[in-house]
């Protein structure tokens, strides 16, 4: 089965957040560098992501570039 990325941007993250719900994401943030991990929730303008070694980022809305993750696709 197929993977396609998909992209949320910067502007388009507040009404897109209850799809990143149960998957992991990249984070890339307007300063270049790039947080991976597991969404864990989204409030406040704030979304918290938990990394492989269990450390929670706390990343302000205006920090980030855009939100990555993988879907499955149908083909």
């Amino acid at each position: 089965m197929g993977k396609r990325l998909v992209r949320i941007f910067n502007d388009q993250l507040e009404q897109r957040t209850k799809e990143l719900t149960d998957r992991p994401i990249s984070v890339i943030l307007k300063s270049g560098h790039t947080i991976f991990g597991q969404f864990e929730k989204a409030e406040n303008h704030l979304l918290f992501v938990k990394d492989q070694r269990f450390h929670q980022h706390i990343l302000a809305f205006t920090q980030i570039e855009e939100v990555i993750y993988d879907q499955s696709a149908g083909f």
